[in-house]
């Protein structure tokens, strides 16, 4: 009986062992996976702070472009100041002009109520009192002050 208890010890200590080793097995499996998985994540998470650095440089490059053309667009505004004022001072007809009073229609166009919401927008364009077409009236030119 002694061969027999030790054939089932070792029988035993083999299963022990063998089981021992198969959960070895499945968890290097389980955390080469998890590895796996992880490395996925990681080069999605790359891709993304890749395509968020090239939009955050467009961006970058579409604000100094749009810098570029306000800076343009205010010297643009400055030269034509000039031009009206060198106008104004040189030229009697254009400060005659200038001086003169707008046509009612113009004025009209100029004078909008505080519209503070969108059912104000409507009812403002909405409203009876639509701008003559041009050319309606002794009041479509500008008349002089007087």
């Amino acid at each position: 009986m002694t061969r027999l208890a030790i054939a089932a010890v070792v029988v035993l200590i083999t299963l022990v062992l063998g089981a021992g080793n198969y959960l070895q097995y499945q968890q290097l499996n389980a955390q080469r996976e998890r590895a796996v998985l992880a490395e996925q994540e990681a080069q999605r998470n790359l891709a993304v702070i890749d395509a968020l650095e090239r939009q955050a440089a467009a961006q970058h490059e579409s604000l100094q472009a749009l810098n570029r053309q306000q800076a343009a667009l205010r010297t643009a505004l400055g030269q034509r100041e000039l031009i009206l004022k060198h106008l104004e001072r040189d030229n009697e007809n254009y400060r005659q002009w200038a001086a003169a009073r707008l046509p009612d229609a113009a004025r009209r166009l100029r004078q909008r109520p505080a519209i503070t919401g969108a059912a104000d927008y409507q009812q403002f364009l909405s409203a009876d009192d639509p701008v003559p077409a041009t050319g309606d009236g002794p009041n479509d030119q500008r008349q002089p002050d007087g």
